[in-house]
Parts: C-alpha cells; structure tokens; sequence
C-alpha cells in the first residue's frame, strides 16, 4: 500500500532535515548520473566505485545512482501479491522500475559489490494516517550502523494519482535515528540504531502519532512544475 500523506520538494530549515548529511555531493552524484547503461550489476558497481574515495563515498554514491535511475513500479504495488522474481535484480536491473523491497535489495546487493556490509531491515513505515510494510537499509561505515532508505530518498507519486516524480531526498541517506524512528519501525529493534528502543505499542500509539503529526506540519515540502504546485506521496511495500 502507499502512504497517505503529501509531501513536497525539501525546503526545511535546518533543526528540522534531521539528517546526518543535507548537503548534495555534486561531484558523486554526477558521477552517478553519468554511469553508462547496463544491466551488469558488478561492472556499474566497479564504476561507481571509480568516483570515490571513502566507504562512506561507496555508500553514497549507490544511493545517488538508484535516486536518479529506479523509478517506483506503481503497478506492481497494486498487485494482491509481489513474487520474489518480480523484484530480482535482473528484473529491476532491465525494467529500471521496483517496490520497496525490490529498492532495498537493490541498494544491499550493490553495497555488498561495494564492499560494504549492509543489512536490508524489514518493518513497518506510519504517517499521521496510517502505516503499511516497509523494507530499508543499514549499512556499517568505519565501525558504524547507518540508516538509508533509498525508495522514500528517490520520489514519490503525484497525490491521488498513479505518476511517479523523481525527488532526492537527503534526508533518508545516513538517516539520523531519532529522525527515522518517528516513521520507521524494523522488526528487529536492533535497526532502530538507539540507545533506548520504543516498543511497538509507543510507535502506534498516540504520542507518536503526535510526534508525527507535527513533523508533518513543521516540514516544508514544495515542488513545482511550471506554475502547478503538485502534493506527492512517500511509496510503501
């Protein structure tokens, strides 16, 4: 299912982006956009990784690549049930269109060409409206977990359609924890990255429905097309 809420294009003071990093590396990610077409996993992993100079680069630059040329498969999300060969990587790979699943096996089996250990978590993703079934990642950089959820970083649908519109998020690469438990809930507690892990009885409940009540309301999400103002939708499954 999808979310219900709208989001716009990232225009959010500083105290609310609550990420890691806010900040575009335009060198990455031109990089990432000018990768040569295929559908040879490892050898678009071997030149993205010609572009970096750190694991945490590696990471990055995945995330770029997958925000700039996977768009989310509204059709296959309206299927009663998604076979595991619907989201292999050969068929994300040639169609260049997946789910939430299909985003998060992505982005593990290119980390893992990488280098770099990563973890695909499974949970559940809420809004101040409800919430569905999830999938994101947890990649260790230099000793350290971080939270990257490359399907709510890439776009969203155009609110009460089906049409997908590319929108980098910086917000779900190197998510701060605190900032990603407020929508995501892995059933392992152990990717919630925090000191004190919330139950689930504290994520559906009301405190942190106000919780993301106001992180709604606080956040500025704008994105235009000419002079249409257009309300999208953070994607689910």
């Amino acid at each position: 299912m999808k979310t219900l809420f709208a989001w716009l294009l990232l225009l959010l003071p500083a105290a609310a982006s609550a990420t890691s990093t806010d900040t575009l590396n335009t060198r990455l990610y031109q990089h990432a956009q000018l990768a040569p077409p295929t559908t040879n996993l490892r050898n678009l992993v071997a030149y993205l990784k010609q572009g970096t100079t750190s694991e945490r680069e590696r990471a990055e630059v995945i995330f770029y690549w997958i925000a700039d040329h996977i768009s989310y498969d509204c059709e296959l999300e309206k299927r009663a049930y998604i076979t595991p060969a619907a989201v292999s990587i050969d068929s994300i790979m040639t169609r260049q269109k997946t789910v939430c699943s299909g985003y998060a096996r992505l982005y593990a089996a290119m980390a893992t060409y990488a280098g770099i250990e990563c973890q695909t978590v499974a949970g559940t993703a809420a809004n101040r409206f409800g919430e569905g079934m999830h999938s994101w990642n947890a990649v260790c950089i230099d000793k350290q977990w971080l939270l990257i959820d490359a399907t709510w970083g890439s776009g969203g649908t155009v609110d009460q359609t089906d049409r997908y519109v590319k929108r980098l998020d910086l917000r779900y690469l190197f998510a701060d924890p605190k900032f990603l438990v407020t929508t995501h809930f892995p059933n392992n507690s152990r990717w919630q990255l925090l000191d004190n892990p919330i139950s689930l009885g504290t994520f559906q409940g009301i405190l942190w429905k106000h919780r993301r009540e106001s992180l709604y309301q606080d956040e500025v999400f704008q994105a235009s097309t000419n002079s249409t103002s257009i309300l999208y939708k953070k994607n689910l499954r």
